[in-house]
């Protein structure tokens, strides 16, 4: 910021004559100082730019015409920069070659008479005001470090610009009670220094002003983007399986998200460098208006959530991929089986519900593997996008062939072949299975398919009723032991009964208890265990 303070007084030192035209000896002695800085300049030089050749040539016509406006040219001061000024303005057009009344122009050879200069005073300075002229001299330029160092941030705080124009009034209360001795190099001095304040203070305030335009109500800006920050929340990303759509919707919900994050946030590097916000010992929370730490605080949180989109989108993408490795040996093993096998027809193909299970695993890889190239091409992965599309299609013929070898393992299904034809023990089957608390339906054909065993085994129950243990930590359990005898025959038939409009082949374990515990059913044939086999076409029963 303290550029643009150098960079002003340069221009005040430039024009500065036309505003005070009535000091004719700080007017001078700037003169002076821009010839010898260009004198400075160009010493030494042969062939300096052109362009900085014009450029200084143009601010000693300035010079020159502040010099010209000037009442004494009689002088020795005046003379000498006269001279000096002619000589410089020669020397420059030499450079451009041409004559020095072409580019910039000498000293006038006409003007009006040059007006009466007020007699100097004849009162004489004490040595005490002199040593209080100098210590203000050096407040003033305290005061003009201080603001320079302080940039153009602080003025936008009323009460930094009220405080410093207030001390800079004072000082200048002071320095009027040396006006008669407005020639004194020390009075003119402290008066520029006074000056070199006030074009600061002023320029501060310019400046400050214009760029306080430029942002606005600083404090509503960070209140509301402070409320944003703490509003963006990333989606969930979706699980496997996934629906179709969905992760498109999270992918472009997530960027959504991340560019909100990122377009919140661009307003606070300005607010940052420009904006006067010095340190609170308090929070917003508590009261207290936003400061520097709470601009950093939000430029972390949006930076925060950019991040956490960026290590979600990464995260979901590895999850993304896992599964995917893990669709070949889907469609793989799907593929291997095998309808002419028929002790795997049941699981592979037949039981019931197994079709739409193996369909709908086969479907949710063709929506993975879509879901997952219409991801890829979101992110720009083309190649990426083709294999996906790839697995897709496997998926799709995956289960085209599945279907079809199905239908294969359907049509080749029979009633498994009887293991005896005994009338006896087809009768008890049929009276067991009609009994309502089972609730087995109507029998389209009933076959034996094993014979009848005897069968026997034991069990045991303990029951503890008292513990004792003994000093040396000896455990004794007290109770008694049950010991069950079960002996009972039985065989197994497999019915074709109808489920719905399909017919299943169900399995049925027949028995009958001569001994057993309190609760098992003796002395007449129960229902065991029963299950559920493969579909049957209606055509293949009595086959």
């Amino acid at each position: 910021m303290s550029k643009y303070f150098f960079v002003f007084l340069a221009m005040g030192m430039l024009i500065g004559a036309n505003a005070r035209a009535d000091d004719a000896e700080r007017t001078l002695h700037g003169i002076m100082t821009d010839i010898q800085k260009y004198e400075t300049r160009f010493s030494g030089q042969t062939q300096p730019n052109k362009a900085s050749v014009r450029r200084t040539l143009k601010l000693l016509g300035i010079r020159r015409q502040s010099l010209d406006s000037l009442a004494d040219h009689n002088s020795p001061q005046w003379k000498e920069a006269d001279q000096r000024c002619n000589a410089l303005v020669n020397r420059l057009n030499a450079y451009l070659g041409a004559t020095a009344s072409t580019t910039a122009p000498a000293r006038q050879t006409t003007r009006t008479a040059p007006a009466q200069k007020p007699a100097p005073s004849t009162a004489q300075m004490m040595s005490h005001d002199r040593v209080r002229l100098k210590k203000l001299k050096r407040d003033l330029d305290s005061l003009a470090s201080t603001l320079d160092k302080g940039g153009i941030k602080p003025f936008q705080d009323p009460d930094y610009v009220s405080r410093y124009t207030q001390a800079a009034d004072r000082y200048e209360q002071t320095l009027n009670r040396y006006s008669a001795f407005q020639e004194d190099p020390d009075v003119q001095a402290a008066t520029q220094s006074l000056n070199t304040v006030r074009q600061m203070l002023a320029f501060g305030r310019q400046q400050s002003a214009r760029e306080m335009a430029g942002m606005g109500d600083v404090q509503a800006t960070l209140k509301k983007l402070d409320a944003q920050m703490h509003a963006l929340k990333l989606p969930e990303p979706p699980g496997i399986p996934l629906k179709k759509g969905q992760a498109r919707a999270w992918l472009l919900a997530l960027a959504k998200v991340q560019k909100q994050a990122q377009t919140a946030a661009k307003p606070l590097s300005e607010i940052r460098q420009k904006a006067h916000l010095p340190n609170n010992r308090f929070t917003v929370e508590q009261g207290a208006p936003y400061d520097q730490q709470d601009v950093a605080r939000i430029q972390r949180g949006f930076a925060s959530i950019s991040a956490k989109a960026n290590e979600a989108l990464r995260t979901f993408s590895q999850y993304l991929q896992a599964n995917l490795d893990q669709a070949p040996r889907t469609l793989d093993s799907i593929n291997a089986y095998d309808p002419a096998n028929p002790d795997k027809r049941t699981s592979w193909f037949l039981g019931k519900g197994r079709a739409q299970e193996v369909v709908a695993q086969l479907q949710a890889v063709e929506t993975l593997a879509t879901e997952a190239a219409d991801f890829s091409a979101l992110l720009g992965n083309k190649q990426q996008q083709a294999q996906r599309q790839a697995l897709a299609t496997r998926a799709r013929q995956a289960q085209s062939n599945y279907l079809k070898k199905r239908d294969i393992a359907l049509s080749r299904t029979r009633m498994p072949a009887p293991a005896s034809d005994n009338s006896g023990l087809l009768e008890i089957a049929r009276k067991t299975l009609s009994k309502p608390k089972y609730g087995v339906g109507r029998i389209e054909r009933l076959v034996i398919v094993s014979n009848k065993e005897h069968r026997s085994r034991e069990t045991s129950e303990e029951k503890f009723h008292d513990v004792d243990v003994s000093l040396d930590g000896t455990v004794t359990l007290t109770g008694t032991k049950t010991t069950y005898h079960y002996e009972w025959d039985q065989y197994q038939v497999a019915t074709a009964e109808p489920d719905g409009d399909k017919y299943y082949i169900y399995y049925n374990t027949l028995k009958y208890f001569t001994s057993g515990a309190s609760t098992t059913p003796l002395n007449h044939w129960i229902l065991g265990k029963r299950f559920q086999g493969s579909e049957i076409l209606e055509g293949n029963i009595d086959n």
